[in-house]
């Protein structure tokens, strides 16, 4: 390992750990369920120190991927990773590790919904792993460290690291204020002991919001990921094919905020009462801030289930339930 890019990690943790402020949006902030932000110099060198120690050994693990990144996981040299980097099970790519050496690899079972994707090295591996940790234990307000490679990756070169908190548990879905970048896809989520709880899947509306896919989504699938499975569906006992849901809306072309630009005619959405102009803050329980952030709730549910929206309209504040209808294919 680049002993330059040690040192480098050495400083950066305490420089970012020294600016970052209490968070105050984190959601359910007033519960007992949230983890308090460190009040003290000791806290953060406490962080710090946690954040050093699981750093190597978290770094010499995480990998490029053909299209994205990923980390190992097992002795026999599994790879999490994303769906949207994996494709399809079959596929062969090359992995690449932090100190350039590049091995064969292929993809496993890739689920869509949720955008978790598996591959394997299959050349012999007698490398590091890191073990994966439970995401349902994780709070908001938890400090994290993501680690990837963005696009200008290049051979030798250590994995960039962010150090952030959890701002928000979601159903299929870890928000974090670790900034993510092109290339970052399916890199790890580590907590500070270490472990693997999320990959990295996209940016929710700013690339300082980091949605990653709870490791959980790959544990409890594990089996038809190693068997090589495509699929795309929340529910992991349900061998059907999944149906996609369908509210009926469309988005505005500038606005910022999750305004409704457009409600199609006989949808389950205007059945509901929404209407053109309409702002939406929660859906099904999730706060949201944009448009984009809408989407992945909605195609997270099945058609026939109901949903929850809470929207502003002009200076009211309405709770609409929709029931979900089937998409078009």
């Amino acid at each position: 390992m680049n002993i330059q890019n040690v040192h480098l990690w050495r400083r950066a943790p305490a420089l970012v750990a020294m600016i970052l402020l209490p968070l105050q949006d984190l959601r359910g902030a007033d519960d007992e369920d949230v983890t308090p932000p460190p009040t003290t110099l000791a806290d953060m060198v406490g962080i710090q120190d946690q954040v050093l120690a699981m750093l190597a050994r978290a770094a010499s693990c995480t990998v490029k991927v053909d299209g994205g990144s990923g980390v190992v996981i097992d002795e026999a040299g599994t790879l999490l990773t994303v769906a949207h980097v994996g494709r399809v099970a079959g596929r062969s790519v090359r992995i690449t590790f932090p100190d350039g050496k590049v091995v064969k690899g292929k993809t496993l079972g890739n689920n869509d919904k949720v955008d978790a994707g598996v591959a394997r090295i299959t050349d012999a591996y007698e490398g590091p792993h890191v073990p994966m940790g439970d995401s349902n234990a994780v709070k908001p307000g938890d400090w994290c460290v993501a680690l990837g490679y963005p696009v200008s990756y290049k051979a030798g070169q250590a994995p960039a690291v962010r150090l952030g908190r959890v701002l928000d548990i979601q159903s299929h879905a870890i928000i974090t204020d670790c900034t993510i970048m092109g290339g970052d896809s399916g890199g790890p989520l580590f907590n500070l002991d270490g472990e693997v709880i999320g990959i990295g899947s996209r940016a929710s509306g700013s690339t300082r919001q980091n949605i990653s896919v709870p490791v959980n989504e790959f544990t409890e699938a594990w089996d038809r990921h190693l068997a090589g499975t495509d699929w795309s569906g929340c529910r992991h006992d349900q061998v059907a094919a999944h149906r996609d849901a369908y509210l009926g809306i469309g988005p505005t072309r500038k606005a910022r905020n999750a305004s409704i630009g457009e409600v199609f005619p006989s949808s389950p959405a205007e059945k509901a009462g929404l209407r053109a102009g309409d702002v939406v803050t929660t859906i099904d329980g999730v706060k949201v801030a944009s448009y984009g952030e809408i989407l992945p709730v909605i195609f997270r549910k099945e058609p026939g289930d109901e949903l929850e929206i809470c929207i502003k309209r002009d200076a009211s504040a309405l709770t609409l339930n929709a029931v979900l209808g089937e998409a078009a294919r």
